[in-house]
């Protein structure tokens, strides 16, 4: 299956969209203020003319020639200061144990800590898993729609994808992609929630919405290209195996080609390795 999908069949089912926050325009005042002091700080530092603007979790670095370096900034668990040949640069370690460098060659120790301190703060105040952020991915996910930014992606794929760090989704290899979306959704998979139920869909983690959603193609995708793990319990007590066979074996009369269609999913969820509330927890509830 490729990472990168076009989507060949849309119903025009469109919810009210929810902006959330992702580009620079869309941050409070505030947070505007840290982008431009974390600027000014790079430039007095290194004596360059970059600019840095925020665009979708990333810091993006514009040096005067053109040339960019992005700075991933979810999950980062600490900012460390490294010194090569007097030069100083800054290291971002992600909760993932993997590192992002940027802000190169900063003059002297005491500059990169100034440097430092204004970053921290942006970092401080920035808040990726906010009410806007979630209410937008759930009605990505349900209503399967292609990337505005990329339309070689599903919506809700794409955002994924950058909250987990990839700055350049052409050339990240399926590697580096499935080990940080797994662990994004590890991380953060009380977070990728659809808290309302609607008469179509339910409540709960995005793979019971992509079930009801019959996207069989965004399923497969994040339990095989991004190594989504189904054995998360949701709030209710139960995992998605549970809700599909909740669904199957319901009084709700469902029409026979719904009921073959959970059944298609729970085939699809075993291939997976995936179990019951019970079987991961020892949960009695579902």
């Amino acid at each position: 299956m490729k990472i990168q999908l076009f989507l060949f069949c849309f119903f025009g089912l469109l919810a009210f969209q929810t902006q959330a926050q992702f580009k620079y325009n869309d941050l409070s005042d505030t947070q505007k203020q840290q982008v431009k002091a974390i600027e000014g700080a790079y430039n007095t530092t290194t004596g360059l003319q970059s600019t840095i603007t925020y665009n979708e979790y990333i810091l993006e670095i514009t040096f005067a020639d053109q040339e960019k370096q992005f700075l991933p900034l979810v999950d980062i668990e600490a900012i460390t200061i490294n010194e090569n040949n007097g030069n100083y640069s800054l290291k971002l370690h992600h909760k993932g144990g993997w590192d992002y460098g940027g802000l190169y060659s900063i003059m002297t120790k005491q500059k990169a800590e100034t440097l430092k301190t204004e970053l921290q703060k942006f970092l401080d105040n920035l808040e990726p898993f906010n009410e806007k952020t979630l209410a937008d991915l759930c009605d990505a996910v349900r209503y399967l729609k292609t990337s505005k930014d990329d339309d070689n992606f599903y919506d809700f794929e794409y955002k994924m994808l950058r909250l987990a760090g990839i700055t350049d989704m052409d050339n990240a290899s399926y590697e580096e992609m499935k080990t940080k979306m797994s662990f994004l959704w590890k991380l953060h998979s009380n977070d990728f929630q659809c808290p309302l139920a609607t008469n179509i869909y339910p409540n709960g983690n995005f793979l019971r919405q992509l079930a009801r959603a019959d996207g069989e193609d965004a399923f497969e995708l994040v339990l095989d290209n991004y190594g989504f793990d189904p054995n998360v319990i949701d709030p209710d007590g139960c995992a998605v195996f549970d809700y599909l066979d909740a669904q199957i074996t319901s009084d709700h009369s469902y029409a026979k080609i719904l009921i073959e269609k959970f059944k298609k999913y729970k085939a699809i969820l075993l291939k997976y390795d995936a179990k019951t509330a019970n079987e991961i927890c020892g949960c009695t509830k579902c």
